[in-house]
């Protein structure tokens, strides 16, 4: 076996030449101290703003850099309340949008200051390269938020014409407008009327149709049984009509635009709320209110919706409405239909006033009053 051969030992310092060594590592740690120092404080980046105290350009930056802060928490609370409102309302967006408006001024007028900072006039002459990086920066960013606004603004006031259409002028013709205003001379309609109370029903056959037509009036006559018919003049310039300006009523889960008009007959004022939708245009009463001989009264629509009725070969096209009435009788509900083409509009309606049901129903119609077939002796159900 090889015997290990140690390491001789290295040979001791003298005591004089470990006296020597020891101010040389002295220097050296103080050198290395010296660089370390030297490179802390070297040069700094442009993009680190000199400590001291705030300058005035330094305050407006940072202005503006707060300004965004709240400006972008701010759309976004706007943006939620647009998305958030339902149904949006005309009145919800305008406001909405004058908010965001205002918004997008203060950042123009935000922007135009950083744009003034970063001109070569005096105050950005003597401004470190540092602070006018940092107003490029703050500049960029405030017109990127300044865009996002302008989106926003754009898109609401393309929604605003679909949530307030433009007012039209609206003339209201009341020959249309008036059940029998429209109808040609000579024609119309029977009605049967059933009544039941209970297991109690009772049956009636009525006609109702035009004597006469003029620019001026409209007769109506009305014939039941074998008795001589009862006539009304409608005289047009008889009816005075103030209009009072548009309105949007909330029937059920639909809005509907309607003409409220205030008119007078006999002395009686009453108002009224005429549909400008579809085909109740001008005619059809969604609401109406006045106060008669018995007291006030009041005729509301809860419900609507369309439909067509062929009647002996015609087919109408139909609004039908459900209505609740409140009059000195007490609360009743109807549910009617009403056609523009159809001789005194009404085609079918009927009633339901506490135990009482009344149902009016069209079941013929013709073209010649004076040519009516007679009424049955016993009138009965279809």
């Amino acid at each position: 076996m090889s015997e290990i051969q140690e390491s001789p030992s290295p040979p001791a310092l003298p005591a004089r030449d470990r006296r020597s060594i020891l101010p040389l590592a002295v220097l050296a740690l103080a050198a290395i101290v010296v660089v370390f120092i030297v490179l802390r404080s070297g040069p700094k980046s442009p993009g680190v703003v000199p400590r001291g105290p705030e300058t005035a350009v330094q305050k407006r930056i940072r202005e503006a850099a707060e300004e965004r802060d709240r400006a972008q928490a701010r759309l976004r609370e706007l943006i939620s309340g647009a998305e958030g409102s339902n149904p949006m309302t005309a009145e919800k967006l305008r406001k909405l949008l004058k908010d965001l408006e205002g918004l997008r001024e203060s950042l123009r007028a935000r922007r135009s200051d950083l744009d003034a900072i970063l001109k070569p006039v005096e105050v950005s002459v003597h401004s470190p390269p540092a602070v006018l990086a940092t107003a490029s920066d703050e500049r960029n960013a405030c017109d990127t938020l300044l865009g996002a606004v302008e989106i926003e603004v754009f898109r609401w006031k393309s929604m605003l014409p679909v949530v307030d259409p433009p007012k039209r002028n609206i003339t209201l013709d009341i020959r249309k407008y008036l059940p029998w205003g429209a109808t040609p001379a000579g024609q119309w309609v029977r009605f049967q009327v059933t009544t039941r109370k209970g297991k109690e029903e009772s049956y009636r056959l009525e006609d109702r149709g035009v004597r006469s037509s003029s620019n001026e009036a409209v007769v109506v006559a009305t014939f039941e049984g074998s008795g001589a018919p009862r006539e009304e003049r409608i005289a047009f310039a008889d009816i005075a009509v103030r209009q009072i300006g548009e309105e949007t009523l909330a029937v059920g889960d639909a809005k509907v635009r309607c003409l409220a008009v205030e008119l007078t007959r006999d002395g009686r004022t009453w108002k009224e709320w005429i549909s400008l939708e579809d085909r109740g245009e001008g005619w059809f009463v969604v609401r109406a209110e006045g106060t008669g001989p018995e007291g006030p009264w009041r005729r509301k629509a809860i419900r609507l919706w369309q439909a067509i009725f062929e009647i002996r070969g015609g087919r109408f096209p139909a609004v039908v409405g459900e209505f609740e009435i409140e009059d000195a009788r007490g609360t009743a509900t109807v549910v009617e239909c009403r056609s523009a083409p159809f001789p005194g509009h009404v085609i079918r309606s009927e009633e339901r006033r506490g135990e009482t049901v009344t149902l009016f129903e069209a079941v013929e119609l013709g073209l010649d009053i004076e040519k009516r077939p007679p009424f049955p002796p016993k009138p009965g159900p279809k």
